[in-house]
C-alpha cells in the first residue's frame, strides 16, 4: 500500500510539471445561456482575475458588472471595427 501511494505521488508530480497557470482565458458566447444573476456573479469572479490573466470575450452583450480595459466593437458582418480604451475599467453606460 505504501509503495502504491508513493508511485501515485510521483505520477501526480510528473503530471504537474506540464501544467502551467493560464495566461489567457477566451470566452465565445460564454454567458449567453446563463440567467442574469449568474452572469453578474460570473462577472464578479472574472473581475478578481484582472491583471493576472488576459480575458477575451466574443459576445453580443457583455455582463454589466464586467470591468474591461478595452472594448472592441464590430459593425454588421464584422465591418467597421472600433477600439475604445477604458482607463477606469468601467464600460460607458454601466
Amino acid at each position: 500500500m505504501v509503495k502504491s501511494l508513493q508511485m501515485k505521488t510521483r505520477m501526480n508530480q510528473r503530471h504537474g510539471q506540464y501544467l502551467a497557470p493560464a495566461r489567457a482565458l477566451i470566452f465565445d458566447g460564454g454567458t449567453s445561456s446563463l440567467d442574469r444573476a449568474t452572469v453578474e456573479q460570473f462577472a464578479k469572479s472574472l473581475n478578481k482575475l484582472k491583471g493576472k490573466v488576459t480575458l477575451s470575450f466574443f459576445a453580443h452583450q457583455l455582463p454589466k458588472g464586467l470591468r474591461v480595459g478595452s472594448l472592441i466593437t464590430l459593425g454588421p458582418h464584422g465591418t467597421g471595427m472600433q477600439v475604445v480604451q477604458m482607463d477606469s475599467g468601467e464600460r460607458e453606460g454601466s
